[in-house]
C-alpha cells in the first residue's frame, strides 16, 4: 500500500497539471436573431489568448468576457481561464462553430468544432417546409475505435433536389488531427432516392481518412452548395445554403509501447517489401548503382521513409528520393516507389545488403519486423592485375633496336612541325566535365523531386503556387488590347481571376466557384473593396449583352481586379 502511494503521489499531479481546451455551446439551437454563448475552458494553464482555427462562414462571434482562476487539487495548485465569446448567426441552417487553439507552456491545444442549428422565423432549420430541407449532408463510419496512424473507411453521402452545380466541392474537415488519404476527392452520383414526396439526387464518395492525435474526436464535415428550391413556387428559387455533418465520436488509441522497435518507421497496417531491382546490377568500385525499391500495403505510407539494412558498411549512400502513388482508387491502401544511389567502395562487395522495415498491425495488435533478401551485386575492382609473385604487374619496355637508333637523321632546312604529345586523360577537360554534370543533373532531378513531394503534402501551398501561376498568366493575358476588344473573352479571363483566389480565401475548389456564387458572398470588406466588387458584377451583367464592347472599361475593370486581388493577400 505504502508503494502504491508513493506511485500515485507521484502520478496524481502530473495527471492534473496536463493542460486541457475544451468547448460548449449554449443553447446548441438557436432562431435566426438571437444568440447563442461559446465557452472556451483551459484547464492546466492561463493562455495569454484563444484564438479560432478557422473563420466560420455566416456566424458572428464576438468577444465578450474572460475569467481566470486557480484551485488546489490532491495538493497541486492548478489553474483555469475561460473565454466568453457571443455567437450570432447570420441565416438559417446547420452551421460548425470553428475549433480554438491556444498556447500553454510552448504546447499548442485544440478544442473540438460544434455545431450551432439556426431556425428560421417560423421555427424551420432551412427556409422552406423545414421538414424536407433541399439538401443533406451524412457522414459514415463504421469503424469507430481506431489506432493512431490506422487508416480508417469513411463514406460521405450528399442527398440534393435541384442541385445547380455541376461539380460538387469538397466538403471541408472540421475536426483537427484528422486528415484524408486521398486529396481533393470527387463526389460520384450513384442514384435517385424519394424522401418526404421529394425526389433526391444521391451523390456518394468513399475514401479512407487517418488519425493523427489520440483521444476522443469528434468527426464534422461542412459544405456549401447551390439548389433550387421549389417549397415557394413551380419555378424555383435558387438557393446557396451550407451544409454540417451530425458529429460521429472516433476514439483514436494511442499505439502501445511495449514491443515497440527502437527504430520504429510510424507505419500502421500491413505492408511488405517487394520489386527490389538494381540498375546496373554490375558495377566497377566509385560507380553509382540506384536501388529501386516498392513498399506497398493496407495503411498510409505518406510519411514513412524508405526502409534501410542493418549497415551500409562498404556503400556511400547520398539521401533517397520517394514518390507515392497517388492513384484516387487506393482509399485503404498505399503504394510508395523508393529510389536510392549507393556507391560501392570495396571490389569484394557482393550484394546489397537486406532492407528491414517494421509497422504496427492493428489487427494483430502486435508490432511487425519483416527483412528483404539480400539483393545479388557485382562489384569489379580497377586495379591492375596481380604479378604471379603476387606483385603488381609491371609493363617491360620495348627492346632497343640495335644499330637504328646510332644512325643520325639527314639534316632538313626547315624544322617542319614538331609532334605534339597525348594530353594524359585525366588532364582533359570533358574528364572532369563529365562527372560534374551527372551530379548537377543528380542534384536538380532530387531536387524537383523533394519539391514534388513537398508540394504533394502541403496542398495548401500547392494550390497557392497555383493560383499565383494562373493569376499572373491571366493578368498578362487580359492587358492584351485584342483581348480587352473580346468583352466576352475579357470578362471571363476576370472571372477565372476572381473564382481562383475566391476559392483560396475561403478553402473552396474553384470550379465549384460560380457566377452566382460570386455574387452572393458574404462581404464584410472595407467600402472601396466592396463598391470594386459591385462594379466588376456589373459589368459581368452588361457582358450578356451585345454591347458589351461599348461599355466595357478594360482599365477600370483591371484597377478593380487588383484592388480585390490586394484585399484577399
Amino acid at each position: 500500500m505504502r508503494t502504491l502511494a508513493i506511485i500515485l503521489a507521484a502520478v496524481l499531479p502530473a495527471v492534473i497539471s496536463a493542460a486541457n481546451l475544451t468547448a460548449t455551446l449554449k443553447p446548441s439551437t438557436v432562431n435566426l436573431g438571437n444568440a447563442a454563448q461559446l465557452t472556451i475552458r483551459c484547464e492546466g494553464g492561463q493562455p495569454p489568448t484563444v484564438t479560432p482555427v478557422s473563420t466560420p462562414r455566416h456566424l458572428a462571434l464576438a468577444f465578450k468576457s474572460e475569467q481566470r482562476d486557480s484551485v488546489t487539487r490532491a495538493g497541486q495548485r492548478i489553474q483555469s481561464a475561460e473565454f466568453i465569446y457571443e455567437v450570432l448567426p447570420k441565416i438559417s441552417g446547420r452551421f460548425a462553430v470553428p475549433a480554438f487553439k491556444a498556447q500553454v507552456d510552448g504546447v499548442e491545444l485544440r478544442s473540438e468544432p460544434l455545431v450551432l442549428t439556426v431556425l428560421d422565423r417560423n421555427g424551420n432549420a432551412q427556409t422552406g417546409d423545414g421538414a424536407t430541407p433541399p439538401a443533406m449532408l451524412t457522414v459514415k463510419v463504421p469503424k469507430r475505435t481506431v489506432y493512431l496512424g490506422e487508416v480508417f473507411p469513411l463514406t460521405m453521402e450528399l442527398m440534393a433536389e435541384g442541385l445547380r452545380q455541376n461539380h460538387l466541392p469538397v466538403p471541408q474537415l472540421l475536426t483537427p488531427g484528422i486528415r484524408f488519404t486521398i486529396f481533393r476527392p470527387n463526389f460520384q452520383q450513384t442514384a435517385m432516392r424519394p424522401a418526404n414526396g421529394k425526389l433526391y439526387r444521391v451523390f456518394t464518395f468513399q475514401t479512407g481518412a487517418v488519425a493523427m492525435k489520440s483521444g476522443k474526436l469528434n468527426l464534422t464535415f461542412e459544405v456549401t452548395v447551390t439548389v433550387m428550391d421549389y417549397t415557394q413556387n413551380v419555378f424555383g428559387k435558387q438557393r446557396t445554403i451550407n451544409l454540417t455533418s451530425d458529429p460521429i465520436e472516433l476514439t483514436v488509441k494511442p499505439l502501445p509501447t511495449a514491443g515497440r522497435p527502437e527504430n520504429f518507421s510510424g507505419a500502421v497496417g500491413q505492408f511488405g517489401i517487394d520489386n527490389i531491382t538494381l540498375n546496373p546490377p554490375r558495377a566497377k568500385t566509385g560507380d553509382p548503382v540506384e536501388i529501386n525499391l516498392r513498399l506497398s500495403g493496407a495503411g498510409s505510407l505518406e510519411t514513412i521513409s524508405m526502409p534501410q539494412p542493418a549497415s551500409w558498411d562498404g556503400f556511400k549512400i547520398p539521401p533517397p528520393t520517394s514518390e507515392l502513388d497517388d492513384d484516387n482508387q487506393r482509399v485503404l491502401t498505399s503504394l510508395k516507389r523508393f529510389k536510392q544511389m549507393v556507391i560501392p567502395l570495396r571490389p569484394e562487395l557482393t550484394a546489397i545488403p537486406p532492407m528491414e522495415f517494421n509497422y504496427f498491425d492493428p489487427k494483430k495488435q502486435e508490432y511487425i519486423s519483416i527483412t528483404s533478401p539480400a539483393t545479388p551485386l557485382a562489384v569489379n575492382g580497377a586495379a591492375l592485375p596481380p604479378t604471379p609473385g603476387g606483385d603488381p604487374a609491371i609493363i617491360p619496355a620495348a627492346p632497343e633496336k640495335s644499330d637504328e637508333r646510332n644512325k643520325l637523321a639527314p639534316l632538313r632546312e626547315q624544322p617542319g612541325v614538331l609532334a605534339e604529345l597525348p594530353v594524359p586523360l585525366v588532364k582533359r577537360a570533358w574528364f572532369t566535365a563529365v562527372p560534374a554534370m551527372a551530379l548537377l543533373a543528380f542534384l536538380i532531378a532530387f531536387a524537383v523531386r523533394q519539391r514534388r513531394d513537398y508540394l504533394q503534402a502541403h496542398p495548401a501551398v500547392a494550390r497557392r503556387l497555383n493560383v499565383a501561376r494562373v493569376t499572373r498568366a491571366t493578368l498578362k493575358e487580359l492587358q492584351d488590347p485584342a483581348v480587352q476588344a473580346d468583352a466576352e473573352r475579357f470578362l471571363a479571363g476576370v472571372q477565372l481571376v476572381l473564382r481562383e483566389n475566391l476559392g483560396r480565401v475561403i478553402d473552396q475548389p474553384a470550379e465549384g466557384i460560380t457566377a452566382e456564387t460570386l455574387r452572393a458572398e458574404d462581404r464584410e470588406w472595407p467600402e472601396e473593396v466592396c463598391a470594386a466588387w459591385d462594379r466588376l458584377h456589373e459589368q459581368d451583367a452588361l457582358g450578356r449583352f451585345a454591347n458589351a464592347a461599348d461599355t466595357l472599361n478594360a482599365q477600370s475593370a483591371l484597377a478593380d481586379v487588383r484592388l480585390l486581388l490586394d484585399h484577399w493577400k
